[in-house]
């Protein structure tokens, strides 16, 4: 990756937290509650985002309906999953 972002440094404060600079959240599609899986790599920290699950359907006026999230997901596959998972 040959980037403007090759020479960022991220700063841990005292609390552990990272701030992701802006350039790479944009490149990795990062947003406020993304999921990222930590690993060691040697003596190299590695985050992996991770695609969350979509929203669950609710019921509402016996309608089926997603809240907004602002994420893309699959309509369907929740439904379907949604549907499997009645008793």
């Amino acid at each position: 990756m040959s980037h403007a972002i090759d020479n960022a440094i991220v700063t841990m404060d005292g609390s552990g937290r990272l701030v992701i600079p802006k350039e790479i959240r944009r490149l990795l599609h990062l947003s406020s509650g993304s999921v990222l899986r930590p690993a060691v790599v040697g003596n190299r920290l590695e985050l992996t985002p991770v695609e969350a699950p979509g929203p669950k359907p609710q019921r509402k006026s016996g309608l089926m309906v997603l809240p907004r999230t602002g994420q893309t997901f699959d309509a369907v596959a929740a439904l379907a999953a949604t549907r499997e998972s009645r008793p």
